[in-house]
């Protein structure tokens, strides 16, 4: 139990007093090993559904590139990941798109151009979804790989020395 009290107490706490005493909350509660294993739980079952919902909405329709719900300060836009020829095309049309009219194209432009260079091509990436309450936006990015291609990646790139000399204390 301590272990999760470490890690919780990184959490930050509530922001304001109306949040801090709020009964809903009950912050002891999830430190207790049980309580995790329950919210771990759910998070997994939540989390299976979403990738079992974007796989059933690539698989009927096969076609759909991007799915949108826009009403300005409530939206949410749901991207296939392009493929290695759409890629170009869709980070110049999403970049193009003008940030306060379309803030959730200017969001992906820019996670699709991050994790087109980011990510090895042994990790599949499958698609991002991005919600926006008022001015706060939240984002999902899905992707699969194999233990295979994990062993591969990380056989071919053994730990980089000036990774391991920045951690060094004097550097």
């Amino acid at each position: 139990m301590e272990n999760v009290i470490k890690r919780s107490k990184k959490l930050p706490a509530c922001t304001d007093e109306s949040n801090a005493t709020r009964e809903s909350i009950n912050f002891i509660d999830l430190l207790e090993p049980e309580a995790v294993n329950q919210s771990n739980d759910g998070l997994r079952r939540l989390f299976r559904e979403y990738l079992d919902a974007e796989r059933n909405l690539m698989a009927t329709s096969p076609m759909l590139f991007e799915s949108d719900q826009e009403n300005y300060s409530d939206s949410y836009k749901w991207l296939r990941f392009p493929t290695q020829d759409e890629y170009p095309e869709t980070v110049s049309y999403l970049n193009k798109s003008d940030v306060e009219l379309f803030p959730n194209d200017r969001l992906a432009g820019l996670l699709l151009a991050v994790l087109k260079n980011q990510v090895p091509s042994n990790v599949q990436m499958q698609g991002v979804s991005i919600d926006r309450v008022g001015t706060s936006f939240r984002f999902c990015i899905s992707g699969s790989t194999s233990l295979e291609a994990l062993q591969i990646l990380f056989g071919q790139n053994e730990p980089r020395q000036d990774f391991e000399d920045e951690r060094k204390p004097g550097k």
